[in-house]
């Protein structure tokens, strides 16, 4: 993900002030998409107007408040007129257009979260727009996002959603303003992973028992694969924490010690995933990956980090153990394999370098793997004699 240069920066340079900028992107929203919600919308209408009277005197934003409140105003307006109106269900929907106005909406709404991070927490119970309830503006924009990622007409767009909820993440945790933000969104993130945001959830996230959920604040998913999609989406999510290495993760305990949590979360996603059918079982190797990735990134001897480590080096070797138990991918004579087995390798080098560290996992490799992985020369020739497997193999003999 790119660095977040300038958060919270009033801009500069010699351009037109952010704020100008966001009406612009605002402004620009394409014609097909603007007439699709606001000529017969009074809200809308109404609002646009407000935007271009502040496009026209940007001047009118004194202070760092108002400006904060403008761009709250902006994001209903883009949201409203480009998210909420994609049917996903619709058959007739142009969905090539629908994700370059997706793309151009994640770029609007960095641009403008890092202009005024603490848009992400406005509230107010009088703003007057329609759509929004007193929540948190991140609690309302959130679903408008979830509820694409992981369908399979926005798989495109998966990695930009993906980028944009580590974003908000690494924005959280760099501008001091926003920590009391960090336990909510990581309870929230997590919520979405195991199920959709729960209403235990949505009540711990706003504060208190609320009555039945605003259909804003919520949304469904109705395919299976999306359901995987979004769950390893989340995965990685969660785990940019513990894998960028970014200071500023450091000192957020609901960010840095989410790493045991995770793991064991992941374990419980693969067990879901081969109770199903089809394509959608798929494979456990993107998540053998990530677990390499958090037990290289866990360094240090403090008790997080060790624990973190820990957990990944386990759950590694229950992973790899599930792809010997069913090694088909593994056992392909394409190039499809040629990439299984050379990331089950790099897997298989990680468990090599924690077990003769730590005790606990050389015992689960005798126990799990050893023996599993011997019996496979003899039934598939792409894992035979010579093969990396098999010289992996070998090593934990040594």
């Amino acid at each position: 993900m790119a660095p977040l240069p300038d958060i919270g920066g009033l801009g500069g340079g010699g351009g037109p002030p952010p704020s100008t900028l966001a009406a612009q992107l605002v402004e620009n929203i394409s014609a097909s998409s603007r007439s699709a919600r606001s000529d017969d919308n009074a809200e809308l209408k109404g609002l646009f107007a407000v935007i271009q009277r502040f496009k026209d005197q940007p001047e009118l934003l004194r202070t760092p408040a108002q400006r904060t409140e403008h761009n709250h105003m902006l994001v209903y307006v883009y949201c409203r007129v480009v998210l909420d109106a994609v049917r996903l269900d619709d058959p007739l929907l142009n969905w090539p257009h629908v994700r370059t106005e997706a793309l151009k909406a994640l770029t609007f709404l960095r641009f403008t979260i890092n202009e005024t991070p603490a848009v992400l927490c406005y509230a107010s119970a009088t703003h007057g727009l329609l759509f929004r309830g007193a929540e948190p503006l991140w609690v309302w924009l959130l679903p408008r996002w979830l509820r694409m990622l992981g369908h399979p007409e926005c798989e495109e767009l998966e990695s930009a959603i993906e980028g944009f909820l580590q974003y908000l993440l690494l924005t959280v945790a760099r501008v001091s303003k926003l920590w009391p933000m960090t336990g909510p969104l990581t309870v929230y993130y997590r919520g979405c992973l195991t199920e959709l945001p729960p209403v235990h959830v949505l009540d711990q996230v706003l504060g208190g028992p609320s009555a039945t959920p605003s259909v804003s604040l919520i949304y469904h998913i109705r395919l299976a694969r999306q359901v995987v999609r979004q769950a390893h989406s989340l995965a990685r999510v969660l785990a940019y924490p513990l894998i960028c290495q970014d200071s500023a993760f450091f000192s957020i305990a609901p960010m840095s010690e989410i790493g045991p949590w995770l793991l064991d979360s992941w374990l419980d996603l693969w067990s879901a995933q081969k109770r199903l059918e089809g394509d959608e079982k798929r494979s456990p190797l993107p998540l053998i990956g990530m677990a390499v990735d958090v037990a290289k990134a866990a360094k240090g001897d403090h008790a997080v980090a060790t624990a973190t480590k820990n957990k990944a080096c386990t759950t590694l070797v229950l992973l790899c153990s599930e792809m010997v138990s069913a090694p088909e991918e593994l056992a392909k004579a394409d190039a499809g394999g040629d990439a299984a087995r050379a990331n089950y390798c790099l897997a298989l080098v990680a468990i090599a370098q924690a077990a003769l560290q730590l005790p606990t996992v050389s015992r689960l490799v005798a126990s799990k793997l050893v023996n599993e992985l011997s019996l496979l020369p003899a039934q598939y020739p792409a894992l035979g004699e010579e093969t990396d497997v098999w010289v992996r193999k070998h090593g934990f003999l040594c």
